[in-house]
């Protein structure tokens, strides 16, 4: 048994070539293909890469053909081949592997095609012209003197060969990989407290199927503020300057004792938050309401598209057109601001008996500012006002829902920007959270990235 005079021949200058034009190939995919081809897929390139480089490096063409031993000589390079070849769907995850890189670099199909073809003359047998599977097999056949085929080179049960989970990459790759996997995952907790701010905030608006907000939820509250001089809802709202002053002195009255005073409850007279908690909104508000009033001489009719307008610097003011522009900014502002505490409050609520034997803090003590995530008991939420329109017969909770309401709403009314940056933006940042999350998904381990995405999502 001897062998072809023309193997060597056939390895320098024909394998060797192929394995140097697609190991440049393969260099851009080690470099960049982390950020989107599977652990699986990336490390089974990697394979292949060092495989062309063991082929490109070693002097095929001084093999000695006379040695029955010469296998031996080519074992760094017959075991990445093994390797390669150990499961069936290696080469089909190569070379998609391949065609998801040349799309992502928006490569044409000539560069597809050539790389596709240089993998298959490397990788696949030929029955008919030689090829590097029948070389290396033909070895071993020549040094154990009988017929083989490549399973039996190989040991069956061994599962992967290569890792599906972390990148088989350069040092210097993989310090990217985990500089840019930190960068992402910081990213994702600012995208998820936006959309934790947001799902808080939209719980409390009032929407109509367009997006649109309901002015008609504010009516039993604008009605409390109604003084001596009878008021209409809708035709108030053609002069924002009364209606908005009427609407805060309506939300003074509803709200005032629930927020910072003494409530009428099913058990009695109770107190839900120290007088303390709104005191400075609950001023600042009134105080803004008098000068509404005050403005309110000086304004026949200021529609809300004007102030809109005004508002988004789509038009120039007119005389104090900007003055009463900001003034209705800030007290909308103010409402909003009380509303984002209220909603804050009802999200962090618990219950006054919590796992554990742990005690929850009480609300009274608190200041708005301090509401950083610290579970606490809201006092009186499930019993019931007793009088009083628009809170008979609600809940201390539900009445504090109602007034976050009442803020939002009015904020979305008047376009306020923080409403604005979350009102009705819930869906939206819940699908950029997921398609960040999917970019991530072959990053992260399992287990990871089921615990990432419970916690944005």
């Amino acid at each position: 048994m001897t062998l072809d005079a023309q193997l060597t021949a056939f390895l320098s200058q024909q394998v060797q070539p192929w394995a140097t034009d697609l190991s440049s190939r393969l260099a851009p995919v080690l470099e960049n293909g982390w950020l989107y081809l599977t652990p699986r897929q990336y490390n089974l390139v990697a394979l292949l890469s060092r495989l062309c480089y063991r082929l490109s490096a070693f002097d095929l063409a001084r093999l000695n053909l006379r040695d029955r031993n010469l296998i031996d000589r080519l074992r760094r390079i017959e075991s990445l081949f093994l390797m390669l070849q150990y499961n069936p769907e290696n080469i089909g995850v190569i070379l998609s592997a391949l065609r998801v890189h040349y799309d992502k670099q928006q490569e044409g199909l000539a560069e597809v095609d050539a790389s596709h073809a240089l993998v298959i003359r490397l990788l696949t047998e030929d029955c008919t012209l030689p090829s590097l599977h029948n070389c290396l097999l033909g070895l071993n056949i020549f040094k154990y003197r009988r017929l083989l085929s490549l399973p039996d080179l190989m040991r069956q049960g061994l599962g992967e060969t290569v890792d599906v989970v972390g990148f088989d990459c350069e040092p210097r790759v993989q310090e990217r990989i985990e500089a840019y996997l930190s960068d992402a995952l910081s990213s994702m907790q600012e995208l998820q407290g936006q959309l934790q701010e947001a799902r808080r905030v939209n719980r409390y608006i009032a929407m109509d199927d367009q997006a649109r907000p309901i002015a008609a939820a504010l009516w039993e509250v604008y009605k409390a503020g109604e003084s001596r001089e009878p008021s209409s809802f809708d035709a108030d709202r053609e002069n924002l300057v009364p209606f908005l002053s009427r609407l805060i002195r309506g939300f003074d009255r509803t709200f005032s004792a629930l927020l910072g005073g003494s409530c009428l409850l099913s058990e009695g007279k109770a107190v839900v938050f120290g007088r303390s908690f709104f005191e400075l909104e609950l001023t600042r508000l009134r105080t803004l309401a008098g000068k509404l009033e005050k403005d309110a001489f000086h304004f026949t009719r200021f529609h809300l598209h004007r102030y809109l307008h005004l508002k988004n610097a789509r038009q120039e003011a007119v005389g104090s057109e900007g003055e009463v522009t900001d003034l209705i900014g800030e007290s909308v502002g103010c409402l909003v601001d009380i509303g984002q505490t209220i909603s804050k409050v009802l999200s962090l609520r618990v219950s006054a008996s919590l796992p554990g034997g742990q005690s929850a803090e009480t609300i009274e003590p608190l200041q708005p500012i301090v509401l950083r995530g610290k579970a606490f008991a809201l006092p009186h939420e499930n019993d019931r006002f007793r009088a009083g329109a628009p809170l008979a017969g609600k809940t201390v909770a539900e009445a504090l829902g109602a007034a976050a309401t009442v803020c939002f709403t009015t904020g979305m009314l008047f376009e306020d920007d923080f409403i604005v940056m979350f009102g009705g933006k819930e869906k939206k940042l819940e699908d950029d959270v997921r398609q960040r999350m999917k970019l991530l998904e072959h990053l992260l381990d399992p287990e990871q990235y089921r615990q990432t995405l419970a916690q944005v999502v």
